[in-house]
């Protein structure tokens, strides 16, 4: 039996949203509670806007080993993105494939293929960020 449609996320919960994440550190659960939402709209939320919890993820991203890039998720099994997912997903996207025809071509969901995506374009955003501030600070100053 399939649940009732939710109408989609108001622009002022979306400030709301990104107000209780970003200024007042909730987790998504909470932040579900606090306006009345899903957990998983208000994670695909703060995933689809790039918000993150108060600060920039850890510098240096850590790969899982293959035995765990399968696992449950509400008793669902999922299929996590190896190295090698992420690089032929980027491709197919620069090529200018739609999610639908990525997903097709590796055997996923568009969804899935959607979320990824915003979690990889995420990543790189942070990485030019402490590039660029590390190569801020070992400018010498110049004295005028």
């Amino acid at each position: 039996m399939k649940s009732a449609k939710r109408p989609p996320i108001t622009e002022e919960q979306s400030r709301q949203i990104v107000y209780m994440r970003v200024d007042r550190s909730l987790t998504a659960g909470q932040i579900a509670g606090k306006l009345g939402l899903s957990h998983g709209a208000v994670t695909w939320h703060l995933l689809k806007l790039g918000v993150e919890k108060g600060g920039v993820a850890p510098e240096g991203y850590k790969p899982k080993p293959p035995s765990l890039y399968t696992y449950t998720r509400n008793g669902y099994p999922v299929r996590g993105y190896t190295s090698e997912d992420d690089r032929q997903l980027q491709k197919l996207s620069m090529q200018g494939l739609k999610h639908s025809e990525i997903a097709r071509q590796l055997g996923r969901k568009s969804n899935s293929v959607r979320g990824r995506l915003f979690t990889l374009a995420r990543r790189d955003e942070r990485r030019e960020e402490i590039t660029a501030a590390k190569s801020a600070l070992a400018q010498p100053k110049q004295e005028g």
